[in-house]
């Protein structure tokens, strides 16, 4: 939810057309009345008019890191690291532990090789002044150019946008979880967050694909059923592994899909506490 901006369907009466001032400026010339000294034949008439617009930005990454989340995490994480690739327009996020250099660099590393992985060969990483050292020695092996932006000015930093699209994107999810769901389960709700925002988000390799499908191909959901993050769910237990009285089920919370399995996903059970 946001303000809406100023002016959209406003209820102000506009003035009729016959009241509206006119301007000073004497009309113009018709394009097809040529002026009486300029004689133009039929084929000097056809003018057209061509524009051809390329994208130079491929292969520009930008960083950053969102504020502080309110709770811990049960696996110690505080914040997320927020990449953002110029090129697929996808944001990927990662769950960071502590906000030193070395648990920074590990979440860059993570997300830079996930796009490499896909393909896409980064030229340019622009980011703020965090985990510099690491992040240098890196991209130099990577043979990618470093751009740090100047301080106190995040406007030219991309990633500090997409920041503000993913915290829209998850907190829209967290007020969708169960009233009972344990808030320490945030960072879990991470994988499922990042993958439906990129389904939403147009690519710019192809504007007839997401970024998510640019990334990692068609979602299937026969393969990969979504729910609501957090919502609540009763686990099936075999009956080899339950007693012959024992409920058919316990109860559990929905996190997100688990990619290595087919239909299956991945719950927080509060009998286990895993």
């Amino acid at each position: 939810m946001k303000r809406p901006r100023h002016g959209i369907r406003s209820t102000t009466p506009k003035p009729p057309k016959d009241q509206e001032s006119q301007p000073d400026t004497p009309p113009v010339n018709d394009i097809t009345q040529p002026p009486p000294d300029m004689e133009i034949t039929e084929d000097e008439a056809n003018i057209f008019c061509f524009g051809v617009f390329a994208d130079k930005n491929t292969g520009v990454v930008y960083n950053d890191l969102t504020g502080k989340f309110p709770f811990m995490s049960l696996d110690g994480n505080v914040c997320f690291f927020v990449m953002y690739h110029y090129e697929s327009n996808a944001i990927l996020v990662k769950p960071v532990s502590n906000l030193d250099d070395e648990s920074i660099f590990e979440a860059y590393k993570d997300r830079f090789e996930y796009l490499e992985s896909k393909g896409f060969k980064i030229k340019i990483n622009i980011m703020d002044n965090q985990a510099t050292k690491q992040v240098k020695r890196f991209l130099s092996k990577k043979e990618c150019r470093l751009q740090l932006v100047e301080p106190h000015n995040h406007r030219l930093n991309a990633a500090e946008r997409d920041i503000q699209t993913f915290k829209d994107h998850f907190i829209s999810g967290l007020c969708t979880t169960d009233v009972d769901f344990p808030v320490q389960l945030w960072d879990q709700l991470a994988p499922q967050a990042q993958d439906t925002l990129n389904l939403m988000r147009q690519s710019r390799v192809d504007p007839t694909k997401s970024a998510y499908e640019v990334l990692c191909g068609p979602y299937d959901w026969n393969k990969y059923p979504l729910a609501p993050p957090g919502c609540k769910a009763i686990i099936h237990e075999a009956a080899e592994s339950r007693a012959s009285w024992a409920p058919r089920g316990v109860d559990a919370w929905y996190l997100h899909p688990s990619k290595d399995h087919y239909r299956c996903n991945k719950f927080y059970v509060l009998e286990t506490r895993a």
